[in-house]
């Protein structure tokens, strides 16, 4: 079987749009298109970047009839094509690290900034989302700082003029700003699927 319709075979059986394959490969769809046509013969390193993307070997996408006997060997990946992870896996793995606040809150952005550098995740669409959890984390820290601030503020303001009651519970608040913080991580992880059906 040619090129062109082995990959569009192969495209079909993992379920992903020319759209899709596009995406994770970083070519544009026309050159998908022109290829499963059978109109183009893409280079090597862009055969590469097919191959990996369906799952498949190198080899197994080679044209021998067309292009020769011996398939040449391709050029390494980049780093973030090499090292990714399976886009589902890496985002519930990211959010769950965004969990760490239960435990080491302020610096918990650590675990999931760390994970973002390691496994970066070849498709945009998956790095966006990501660095969007990581920015409401940030957010998240320095939120509950000025609320813990404007509540102490506020207590002393109320001490000094005489005032012993009604003051504001700094446990509440860390509590409070807790808690929606993992209703937040929560949300995040039960749409997950539909996050990379979207992108």
């Amino acid at each position: 079987m040619s090129l062109g319709p082995q990959l569009t075979a192969l495209r079909k059986q993992a379920g992903i749009t020319q759209e899709e394959l596009a995406e994770r490969t970083q070519v544009t769809v026309r050159t998908i298109q022109r290829i499963e046509r059978g109109e183009s013969i893409p280079r090597a390193f862009t055969l590469k970047r097919i191959a990996t993307a369906l799952g498949v070997p190198f080899d197994q996408l080679y044209d021998r009839e067309s292009n020769g006997s011996t398939p040449p060997q391709p050029p390494p990946l980049p780093a973030p094509a090499r090292y990714a992870v399976p886009d589902k896996q890496f985002l519930t793995g990211f959010y769950l690290s965004c969990f760490a606040f239960l435990i080491i809150p302020y610096v918990h952005v650590l675990i999931p900034l760390y994970l973002l550098k390691k496994s970066r995740p070849v498709a945009p669409s998956i790095l966006r989302l990501t660095q969007s959890a990581l920015r409401q984390q940030i957010v998240w820290v320095i939120l509950v700082n000025v609320f813990l601030l404007a509540a102490l503020a506020y207590n002393t303001t109320r001490v000094q003029a005489g005032y012993h009651t009604y003051l504001v519970s700094y446990l509440g608040i860390a509590l409070l700003m807790y808690a929606l913080n993992a209703l937040l991580l929560g949300f995040h992880l039960l749409n997950v699927n539909r996050y990379l059906a979207a992108a």
